[in-house]
């Protein structure tokens, strides 16, 4: 059974550390869950029984931070993810190519292929959310 992961940008990095959530530079990872249209990252089920169900923790993230996990790792095994930027060279071509990773029809794609087609040769350069001058170039 496959898992789906996701990953947001909290809106409070101070809050991530008063619960002691662990988090990268304030990127969260688990499920996403939407509430009135705010969207939520928790972590695994903390507590069940057949009539309610408690994560461990949940996080509010900020909503054009969302990416889900791509099933794929680039070149150094990390983890890609919707809204990464990656680049990479084409050996044939020797042209290094920078793009970001979105889902289009199913697939995970860039401007120019999908994403399984290159995730051995590329590497994570950054996200569009944070590092959007990296497309500009």
């Amino acid at each position: 059974m496959s898992r789906y992961k996701f990953r947001g940008k909290a809106t409070s990095v101070e809050r991530l550390d008063e619960l002691e959530i662990s988090h990268k530079n304030g990127w969260v990872y688990g499920s996403l869950i939407w509430n009135n249209g705010s969207p939520f990252i928790v972590g695994d089920i903390g507590d069940h029984d057949e009539d309610f169900i408690q994560p461990e923790w949940w996080m509010p993230v900020i909503p054009e931070s969302v990416g889900q996990y791509t099933g794929l790792c680039d070149k150094h095994g990390t983890e890609i993810f919707e809204g990464d930027v990656i680049q990479y060279t084409l050996p044939d071509e020797g042209k290094t190519r920078t793009l970001d990773v979105k889902s289009v029809n199913g697939q995970y794609r860039t401007d120019r292929s999908t994403v399984y087609a290159v995730h051995r040769i590329c590497e994570i350069i950054g996200n569009i959310y944070e590092n959007k001058d990296l497309l500009e170039a």
